[in-house]
Order: C-alpha cells, then structure tokens, then sequence
C-alpha cells in the first residue's frame, strides 16, 4: 500500500461544478492513484460570491461517480443529518455500497450552513438539539451499516428497519467535526473522524478523546480535510496565493497569507516544504488527507499535489 492510499480529492460542487466534472474530477482521482474521491453535500452556494450557480444534489452525483470508477471509495464530506432522515439516509449508502462493489462510504455531521436550511424549509433547531439529533442518528445508522436490524425510538428520530442488500462487511463511517462531543461519538460510532484543518492542539485533544474510548491504531483513523496550495517553485506558489487573493478580496501580501496558512495548519508550499509539512502531520498522528480543491480550474496544482504524494 502506498501512501496515495491514503490520500484523497475534495470537491465543492454547490459553488458551480456540474455532474460531469465532478465524474472528470473522479476519474482524475481514480487513474492518478488517489484511494478516494469525496465531495461536500450543500443544497445552494456556500460562498456569497456565487449566486444561481449548478449546485448538483450530492447522493444522485454519487451514483454518477459509482457507475464511472471501478477502484476508488468516495462519498460525502459531510452529510447533515437534517437533510435526510437517518434511516433513508443508511438505506441510501447501503444500496450504492452493493453497487459499487464495497467502494460507497458514508461521512456525516451536524449541519452548520442554516440559509440552505431555510431555502428548503428544512427545520434547523439550536446547536444542543443538532447535537442531539445527531446523536440519535448514530445510533440508527451504525447498525443500519452493518447488516443489522434496528429497532430504536428517540425524542426525535426512530426506526424498525433493516437495510437490504445488507453491507458485507459493514460501511466504513465518517463523523465530521471538532466538537468534544462530536469526537466522543465518532470513538463510539464510527470508523473515522475527519476534521477540518486541525491544529497541532486540536489533534492532540482529538487523539486523547478517542484514546480513552479504547480506539486507537488500526481500529480507528483519525483524518483531516483542508484546502492545500502548492507550487512548483516560490514563485508559482505566490502566483496561485495571489490569485486566492483577489478572489476572495484580501488584502494581504503574498508571503502573509502563506505564514498564516502553515500557521492555521493549512498545507501550503513547493514540493518539498509541501511534503515536509504532511510528514509532520503524519508524526502527530493523522493517517489520512484529503485535499479540498478551492479552485477546480486549476488542473496543473493537482498534478503538482499528485507527483508530490507520489514522492512520500
């Protein structure tokens, strides 16, 4: 196995992909070696920029993804809960993990983005009951995912079901987040916790948290997703900064912004220093990175990224 592996692409479609690119984007990822292809599951625009752009639904384009690749895994980078009850939602995963042969993984999280909640009239209550909810669609899920019956009734959500065709030998499970309690019933739940960017003292809280819920090592995988800016040369890499720049309207020189990426934790550099700062994550315990691509245009910083996790 090689480090590729473990690596994987991050697609942001609700800011204007249409399902064919992303289909490109998961063929990219699948013939250069990456072991996974995820994308974010948002109804409209999470940018403030960008209005009456595609925003293709995440679960119908992950069919598409299904039906084009043969090898690599993909799924959501994060499902909210809300938007789906959680007992569809497991059915859903199970039915694309039959067809994909093992390859559909199932990540979820809380929500966070409330104006697509009211643009689809969808209920978004305070941060204790998403929590709750949350909770309760764990406990609905997880067995749903391992081929097994459920009989549960919550405050909010219940279910009596059981998933067919049944997932053999289970849906590997990604909860999303950096909340203590988040981290908890990922320990508890799930295979996998992915965090945006975490910090060197997010990590070690994290590992410290599912250390003492008895997961640790192969049993459990600890993962992050982030942006990354890389360049062949200083140069190049300030080019590409520059342009973050001006799109997002910063004011900001070029090697500022690049000491408060590294400092944020956020992988940002040529090759080399590129590298250097994902073995060091790599010491500190993550095992898995997935590389958010902020700006899909821009094919040639993807095969920079790729030649460069080839060299690790």
């Amino acid at each position: 196995m090689s480090f590729m592996d473990d690596c994987g692409l991050m697609l942001e479609p609700q800011e204007g992909l249409s399902v064919d690119e992303i289909v490109s984007w998961a063929t990219y990822a699948e013939k250069s070696g990456f072991g996974y292809i995820f994308r974010s599951d948002h109804l409209i625009p999470t940018s403030d920029a960008k209005k009456e752009v595609p925003s293709p639904e995440c679960w119908v384009t992950l069919g598409a993804v299904a039906s084009s690749t043969q090898r690599v895994k993909f799924g959501p980078m994060v499902s909210p809960i809300g938007f789906r009850n959680p007992a569809v939602l497991a059915n859903i995963a199970c039915t694309l993990y039959s067809y994909s042969k093992g390859r559909a993984i199932l990540s979820v999280g809380a929500g966070w983005y409330l104006s697509e909640y009211e643009a689809y009239g969808i209920n978004f209550p305070e941060i204790p009951q998403r929590l709750a909810e949350f909770h309760e669609a764990l406990q609905i899920m997880r067995p749903l995912t391992e081929g097994k019956h459920v009989t549960f009734k919550g405050k909010y959500y219940s279910a009596d079901a059981e998933c067919y065709p049944k997932p053999v030998p289970k849906i590997h499970m990604v909860v999303g987040g950096r909340n203590s309690q988040i981290i908890r019933w990922s320990a508890e739940f799930a295979d996998e916790l992915n965090m945006y960017s975490p910090s060197k003292k997010q990590l070690e809280k994290a590992k410290c948290i599912v250390g003492e819920a008895g997961r640790k090592g192969d049993d459990f995988v600890l993962s992050q997703m982030a942006p990354f800016f890389i360049g062949e040369s200083d140069d190049d890499l300030k080019k590409r900064i520059r342009k973050y720049l001006d799109e997002n309207g910063l004011q900001l020189k070029a090697e500022d912004q690049i000491a408060d990426f590294k400092e944020s934790g956020i992988l940002c550099g040529t090759p080399d220093d590129f590298a250097a700062q994902i073995k060091e994550k790599r010491a500190a315990g993550l095992k898995r990175f997935y590389f958010q691509l902020s700006d899909p245009s821009d094919r040639d910083a993807a095969e920079i990224l790729t030649k460069t996790l080839r060299s690790i």
